[in-house]
């Protein structure tokens, strides 16, 4: 209870200091990559098919934009998981929170799902593979791709993020 209570905190914070998408971007073009790497090197067999399930869930659903927003924030906290770093999950854990509803504008007008999924799959072979360098590299190029997706609907990456 007291982590998720951590958790909205700092989400509430960051809402309330008008944190921006490009703050939250330039956070996790630091965070997410080094959370991939840590996974690929500490991943489970039980991750990995936590992972499986969460690939297979989102293409049953593909066209279910909730769903599949749920499912990328649930692949996103199962590689925290695997990358076994608290402070990491702690860290992480507001800025997902606040990215969703950019995905809620996003997904929608670009209808970009499948770009998703496919990155997903790949992280998720990197960790299969143990493959530290390929983890981080496809996390950075998703990542930069929600970036760009952001800024094909139009809308200012300077501008406060509204949660």
């Amino acid at each position: 209870p007291r982590y998720l209570d951590l958790a909205a905190r700092a989400s509430r914070a960051l809402a309330m200091h008008r944190v921006t998408f490009m703050e939250l971007w330039e956070a996790s073009m630091t965070i997410e990559p080094l959370i991939a790497s840590l996974a690929a090197q500490r991943v489970t067999t039980a991750q990995l098919a936590a992972f499986d399930k969460n690939l297979a869930q989102m293409e049953e659903s593909i066209d279910d934009i909730e769903r599949v927003l749920e499912l990328d924030v649930a692949f996103h906290n199962l590689l925290a998981e695997a990358a076994g770093n608290r402070a990491l999950i702690l860290a992480r854990e507001p800025i997902g929170l606040l990215f969703r509803p950019a995905g809620e504008v996003i997904l929608p007008r670009l209808k970009t799902q499948h770009r998703i999924l496919e990155a997903h799959r790949f992280v998720a072979n990197q960790l299969k593979q143990n493959d530290v360098e390929g983890a981080r590299a496809w996390m950075h190029r998703h990542m930069a791709d929600f970036k760009r997706g952001y800024e094909a609907t139009g809308m200012n990456p300077n501008e406060p993020l509204d949660p």
